[in-house]
């Protein structure tokens, strides 16, 4: 009888070993493409990722929804801006890696996307609806780009 009680309890400790250091190894590759979402700013969980087929994950911690923008840039200032404060995609098409649209919060999102050696930027780039301004008749907005929600990261290799 205590053999086997010990084979089981050497098998349990080596499960639980196995499965724990498998745990932590996902752990740190999700971690390399994470890109938190929150209230107004974007925080990359690692700053310089590598070149090639990559899963980036959007998670929002925050109240509202946001989006994450991913586009080859020197910095977030060097992105051109509409009237508003938001970024004019339309004049982005070519540096454009791809998006992560409507992550609601609390929520996480991920894609894939193929990275090249540079210099990126993550931006969140919604503009809200405010309603009537303080008092003088026109509408509001929060554009979440001009509030923060930008980051810069490099992918080398």
């Amino acid at each position: 009888m205590k053999p086997r009680l010990v084979l089981a309890t050497v098998g349990l400790v080596l499960t639980t070993a196995a499965c724990g250091s498998m745990g932590s190894g996902r752990t740190s590759e999700s971690k390399a493409g994470r890109f938190r979402l929150d209230e107004w700013s974007i925080t990359a969980d690692q700053p310089v990722l590598k070149p090639g087929r990559q899963t980036i994950t959007a998670a929002n911690v925050g109240h509202h929804t946001h989006e994450l923008v991913i586009v080859r840039a020197v910095s977030a200032a060097s992105l051109p801006t509409e009237a508003d404060g938001s970024v004019d995609e339309s004049r982005l098409e070519k540096v454009t890696v791809g998006e992560i649209a409507d992550v609601p919060a609390g929520t996480s999102r991920h894609e894939m996307f193929d990275l090249e050696p540079g210099r990126y930027v993550a931006f969140c780039n919604i503009v809200e609806d405010m309603g009537m301004g303080m008092g003088n008749g026109r509408m509001g907005h929060r554009d979440h780009f001009s509030a923060g929600m930008h980051t810069e990261f490099t992918v080398s290799a």
